[in-house]
């Protein structure tokens, strides 16, 4: 059975759904075909995060997600539209986003990347890092209320969380310029 996207015309296989809820996969890519979602490409339980990106087309748009496994596993959306897809291709992804990630429950982090640079590995664990830390700041850490550790990063305060991640985009900046 198939579901219409009221708000773009945008209809979604129900087995995009069934095989995102399995869990089985690393990643899932899916694309649109005939204004419908459908399944592109299924990732192994063991399957690298270089496998995931190098799935994803050079110049077509997709949805994708990741779980990525960090102390927790953390499912990960990225909406994929490269710079040399073509504008309307990037319109039709856009538009139907939103319902579609509303048919994944579970997702925990969002990315959009127009190349791979915008979702490399290092962002996606600092994404996740953050995500981590967020949750310790609303719900509070019984075991260590002057630290946090998470996904290699020491977080000691609030106030020096912020100093920590202005560093973190300093390095990433100063790799990017490399």
């Amino acid at each position: 059975m198939v579901r219409a996207n009221s708000a773009s015309g945008m209809a979604v296989d129900d087995e995009c759904k069934l095989r995102f809820q399995k869990r089985n996969y690393r990643y899932i890519t899916f694309k649109i075909e005939d204004q419908e979602v459908v399944l592109d490409k299924l990732g192994g339980p063991d399957d690298i995060y270089d496998k995931f990106t190098s799935s994803l087309p050079a110049n077509e748009c997709r949805y994708a997600v990741y779980d990525e496994k960090c102390q927790k596993s953390k499912i990960i959306f990225v909406a994929w539209s490269p710079e040399t897809s073509k504008v309307r291709n990037k319109m039709v992804y856009a538009s139907s986003k939103d319902r579609f990630k509303r048919e994944l429950d579970g997702i925990q982090v969002e990315l959009q990347a127009t190349d791979a640079s915008e979702m490399s590995l290092d962002i996606v664990k600092i994404t996740c890092c953050l995500i981590d830390y967020r949750h310790h700041l609303l719900f509070g850490c019984s075991s260590s209320p002057y630290g946090f550790m998470l996904s290699g990063c020491f977080l000691v305060s609030q106030h020096r969380f912020v100093l920590y991640f202005v560093l973190v985009i300093a390095i990433l900046s100063f790799y990017e310029l490399s």
